[in-house]
């Protein structure tokens, strides 16, 4: 006995086939591949983000920008977008070994110093005071 074949034509279900023309499947595909992109990113911002949201990371990275400026040009860092802006300046105080110490303020309790030999206009220290979750920089 051969087997039976059905054609399209004799689709005994009822229903038609769906016959969907490009220019209904363009915007769908476009939602899909859209969504399928931001779910992407999405999982990718968290997946690398471990460290970026960690408080004490972000102060580690706050003390070792602080300690690059040692050996830096100080007047270069004094105007308005520089590290050390004028208008934070909290204090200068002269030391015994004739450096000058300039205490800025930064967030909340966090204070920075930097201590400047003015003859050479070099940072040759640096210090901060205050809460440690104050003395951060997010990457």
């Amino acid at each position: 006995m051969k087997p039976s074949r059905i054609s399209k034509a004799q689709n005994n279900s009822g229903l038609s086939p769906i016959v969907l023309s490009p220019i209904v499947l363009l915007p769908i595909v476009a939602i899909v591949v859209n969504k399928l992109l931001v779910l992407a990113g999405l999982s990718l911002a968290i997946g690398c983000s471990s460290q970026q949201y960690d408080p004490n990371h972000w102060h580690q990275i706050y003390v070792d920008r602080l300690q690059k400026k040692i050996g830096k040009n100080f007047s270069s860092m004094r105007n308005l977008n520089g590290f050390a802006p004028d208008q934070n300046l909290l204090s200068e105080t002269d030391t015994t070994s004739g450096h000058i110490i300039y205490k800025y303020r930064y967030i909340r309790t966090c204070r920075y110093m930097l201590e400047v030999d003015p003859k050479m206009d070099i940072i040759v220290g640096v210090d901060w005071e205050g809460e440690k979750g104050d003395c951060i920089h997010v990457p």
